[in-house]
């Protein structure tokens, strides 16, 4: 049955996705640390650069 060989595969995705979320919400946070210390322009581009790494 393929319904028995799905768990191991989900417990792996799922760690892949919580490690990646954990960086990603400590980034989404740094940057409105940045943005509210009056540098949007550093903000702006850290976003930027993020965006243009994920398209690659």
């Amino acid at each position: 049955d393929d319904g028995d060989k799905a768990p191991p595969y989900a417990k792996d995705y799922l760690d892949i996705i919580l490690l990646g979320t954990a960086f990603r919400i400590f980034a989404m946070g740094i940057n409105q640390l940045v943005r509210a210390e009056g540098n949007a322009r550093v903000a702006m581009i850290s976003m930027l650069i993020g965006a243009i790494l994920n398209i690659l």
